[in-house]
């Protein structure tokens, strides 16, 4: 990947509208109530941001790493600049 754009990431509206229908199916699918609250996904919202932010620190470290001992003929170190996590 050369340039990222980040124009395609899920705006904020529509991952909370997934973690909605993530939520109803996961209740109805236990045998409970499919009504959703907003605090739940709220708070599933932020768990999910929280997240996001240690798997982007995971695999910056893991570009970190590879820039220093990997035979690879790859550009890690512009990598662990790339890695970001929009919207959150």
């Amino acid at each position: 990947v050369t340039d990222v754009d980040y124009s395609l990431y899920p705006s904020r509206e529509l991952q909370r509208d997934w973690l909605t229908a993530y939520l109803e199916s996961y209740k109805h699918s236990t045998g409970r109530e499919a009504t959703v609250t907003d605090a739940e996904v709220t708070q599933l919202y932020i768990q999910v941001c929280k997240f996001s932010l240690a798997s982007n620190f995971f695999w910056g470290l893991w570009a970190i790493l590879q820039s220093r001992y990997s035979s690879i003929d790859f550009d890690f170190q512009r990598f662990v600049h790339v890695v970001k996590v929009p919207h959150c």
